[in-house]
């Protein structure tokens, strides 16, 4: 166990001479930044001492170099002859500047030694390893863990990163650990949380007006980027990926949005970054710049590590705070009690690893003694895990290759549930809003009209009660259709209260029947005042005429029948609303009409209506 641990406190703002004022990485040391953009990197190339820097891109190396070419720099990528490193070696720089990738280290060891400089290097050269968690990260590059076979020999020397990776190599605990903390949060994360992330990729690109500045999106997929910027029509786009004839394949004619750098005020609306842009480069641009990253459990390249790769990318903008930081992404579904803990998923790969190593072992002694061959494909079994002895070539467990495995899954693992997303973002130092893109789709297969009525008065209610978590314009469309469809539950939430909605078992007909009463008693005291003004008291009104004065009141006013239709009006309703006191007698027919059997006009149903006593 490692007793080398410090912690420094700084203030949000602080920078790296806060942390340390002699403005040098400390020797020996594993630096946990906590942040990204604190200054470790530049210190070290500015640092008065003999550096060799590695870096895990060469990206982002072309982006150092250029610059800090002021300090004496050599780069070493792609093709760099031998010669060329062996003549900056002996050359006469006060301070020389090695910057490489970690598949290039070794090209630094062979030309130190073909110089006969080995020891030299080894005693006067600072040697850090920027952006450390790559090599638990990047397990998928072959030749990634190469520094690690000469990085314990340099006197002095470092380890740096903002996402800190414990690694479980024994000699990590003869280094000092220091952990930067601050006084604060470093922002919001919102989380968009859909089954589909590229359907609210979409929606984000083709409403650009969402946004008040320029949008960085980083989703660790070139062939996925191409889907979404072809479905989506947009022109006002930037992608930067890698420089390959793959990608470029991949993006076809939209590789005409392709930049080979990220640079200020070359922005576009929208900007596509991969896994290469998403570590050690600063972004400048202003503070309506909006942050995304996507994630999508479907599209395997694209789901980094949260607190890795998710929240480099994230903390690439300089000097100001984005406008909003939004991840969108959606996850496993896995029960919260099924989650693994990362010392949990580490346990069980040393299981692995040790036992598949002692297998491989007593084969190999076993074929021995029977004097069989041992065929190449049984060191495949333990290569993931494993080195192999020089002279005798058994196999040995390597934490670091380890740790890459515990890497992956733990990833992998982060995205469980939208719970274990959150925390993440949460251990990261952010706050954290959960913006659902849509609502709960409605189960309607195999269940009855009242249970569905049921699952829209509990959308209605998480809807109305969490605001915050559906600001996403498709959730408010999807509230939108769900009214229209249905209106008589919305209506009935409002008007009756879920306890009677309850009491009438959900059902559309009772329902809309109370809504019909309760709307036509409201209307009441207005029909009353109504009637009072239109009939002439005293005077005798036949029936149809009595019928016909409430009909015009009824349509006036809007009653409904219990199926929502035309109320039609009857005289007994005047006599029910018990506003009047009626008088009922006859009189002459108005039309004429003759009795048959008198021979003189008939007398009909007539009713005075007069005032009721005080």
């Amino acid at each position: 166990m490692n007793n080398n641990k410090l912690e420094i406190k700084l203030k949000l703002d602080a920078k790296f001479e806060d942390a340390f004022p002699d403005k040098l990485i400390p020797s020996n040391s594993y630096l946990d930044k906590s942040k990204t953009g604190l200054g470790m990197t530049y210190a070290e190339f500015h640092a008065d001492r003999h550096s060799i820097i590695v870096i895990p891109y060469t990206s982002i190396i072309e982006l150092k170099v250029k610059a800090y070419k002021h300090r004496n720099t050599f780069k070493i990528i792609d093709k760099v002859k031998p010669g060329a490193i062996e003549a900056y070696l002996k050359c006469d720089k006060e301070h020389k500047k090695l910057v490489t990738t970690p598949e290039g280290f070794k090209k630094i060891i062979d030309a130190a030694k073909a110089i006969g400089k080995i020891d030299w290097l080894y005693k006067e050269f600072f040697c850090l390893l920027d952006e450390a968690h790559c090599y638990a990260v990047d397990a998928f590059r072959k030749y990634i863990l190469t520094p690690f076979d000469y990085f314990w020999k340099f006197e002095n020397k470092a380890l740096g990163t903002a996402t800190y990776f414990p690694y479980s190599d024994p000699r990590f605990a003869t280094l000092t650990h220091y952990k930067i903390k601050f006084d604060e949060t470093f922002g919001k994360v919102i989380i968009v949380d859909n089954n589909d992330p590229k359907t609210v990729l979409n929606d984000f690109l083709t409403n650009p007006e969402q946004f008040p500045g320029n949008v960085h999106i980083f989703y660790n997929s070139v062939k996925e980027m191409e889907k979404v910027i072809r479905t989506a029509k947009i022109s006002d786009v930037n992608i930067y990926c890698r420089d390959e004839e793959r990608n470029l394949r991949i993006l076809a004619d939209l590789s005409v949005h392709f930049k080979h750098e990220p640079r200020a005020g070359e922005y576009k609306k929208f900007n596509f970054y991969s896994m290469r842009y998403y570590d050690g480069w600063d972004m400048f641009d202003n503070n309506l710049a909006t942050i995304i990253l996507v994630t999508d459990v479907k599209v395997k390249h694209s789901l980094v590590g949260i607190p890795y790769n998710g929240f480099q990318a994230i903390g690439r903008l300089r000097t100001v705070q984005p406008h909003e930081i939004y991840h969108v992404t959606n996850n496993f579904g896995t029960d919260i009690s099924e989650v693994r803990s990362f010392e949990h998923i580490s346990t069980n790969w040393y299981y692995q690893a040790i036992n598949h190593a002692q297998y491989y072992n007593d084969f190999k002694a076993k074929a021995v003694k029977d004097g069989m061959e041992e065929k190449r494909v049984t060191e495949r079994f333990v290569e993931p895990y494993c080195k192999f002895t020089r002279e005798t070539k058994e196999a040995y467990v390597y934490p670091m290759k380890v740790d890459q495995h515990i890497c992956r899954e733990y990833t992998r693992e982060g995205y469980a549930n939208i719970a274990t997303i959150q925390q993440h973002w949460i251990d990261m130092n952010y706050n954290v809003r959960i913006q659902y893109s849509d609502l709960e789709p409605l189960l309607v297969k195999g269940v009855s009209k009242a249970t569905i009525n049921k699952q829209v008065v509990s959308l209605i209610k998480e809807y109305r009660q969490n605001p915050e978590k559906y600001l996403y314009h498709k959730s408010k469309m999807t509230f939108n259709k769900l009214k229209d469809s249905y209106w008589i539950v919305f209506s009935a939430l409002d008007a009756l209260g879920e306890e009677s909605m309850i009491r009438l078992g959900y059902d559309d007909r009772k329902m809309h029947a109370e809504l019909v009463k309760l709307s036509n008693s409201n209307l009441d005291e207005q029909l009353k005042a109504r009637l009072k003004d239109d009939i002439i008291r005293d005077m005798p009104y036949t029936t149809d005429q009595s019928c016909a004065i409430l009909q015009r009141a009824y349509d006036d006013l809007g009653y409904k029948n219990a199926q929502g239709g035309r109320k039609i009006a009857k005289a007994k309703q005047i006599e029910d609303l018990n506003i009047f006191s009626i008088i009922k007698t006859r009189v002459k027919d108005s039309n004429g009409a003759l009795n048959p059997t008198m021979g003189k006009v008939r007398r009909i149903p007539a009713w005075k209506f007069c005032d009721l006593p005080v």
